[in-house]
């Protein structure tokens, strides 16, 4: 009995080391955190920057068995010196008002670069400012139910979701037309 659930555990274990995530990386400096609204914005465009900036020569391997389940993200947090040095590293960087993030093709929780799987994942939590900006007509909206009382990391990863969704919806002409600007 007792080597069963241990079994059990060692197989649910290499399915997680095993699954394909996005990793995404959150600014968040403590002398100038940032703004929650901001940070939600330039995390679900970065993951979207991530897979529409491919080079031409076509997709990195890991987006495609990624597509093909559920879009699993981590949304990781960094101080600036980190995040600069996760920066040289390669992935989109996106800066918005307050904020900045960097998305990151798929990997494995099991292959997923120490500078990266080293950083902080619970407990992203930002001041939640009013925004100053006017919403133009043709903005993508996102709508995230505040009830649920979500950090920002999580609130990020959803926003991610629900854009990375809209954005392989569109069709191939929508879809240019937005990595072109």
């Amino acid at each position: 009995m007792h080597l069963s659930r241990d079994i059990g555990l060692s197989a649910h274990m290499r399915t997680m080391e095993d699954r394909l995530v996005q990793p995404i990386v959150l600014l968040v400096d403590k002398a100038d955190p940032g703004n929650h609204f901001d940070a939600v914005v330039a995390v679900a465009m970065a993951s979207v920057a991530a897979y529409a900036h491919q080079p031409a020569s076509g997709l990195s391997p890991t987006w495609e068995p990624w597509l093909g389940q559920s879009f699993a993200k981590t949304v990781r947090r960094a101080d600036r010196k980190a995040f600069e040095r996760i920066a040289g590293t390669g992935g989109q960087r996106v800066y918005l008002g307050s904020a900045q993030a960097i998305a990151f093709t798929p990997t494995t929780y099991g292959h997923m670069p120490k500078i990266l799987a080293h950083l902080q994942v619970s407990g992203t939590e930002l001041p939640r400012r009013p925004e100053n900006r006017q919403a133009d007509a043709a903005d993508v909206r996102i709508v995230l139910n505040a009830s649920l009382g979500m950090s920002t990391g999580k609130t990020a990863a959803q926003a991610a979701h629900a854009l990375f969704a809209w954005f392989t919806g569109l069709n191939v002409a929508e879809g240019s037309a937005i990595r072109q600007s």
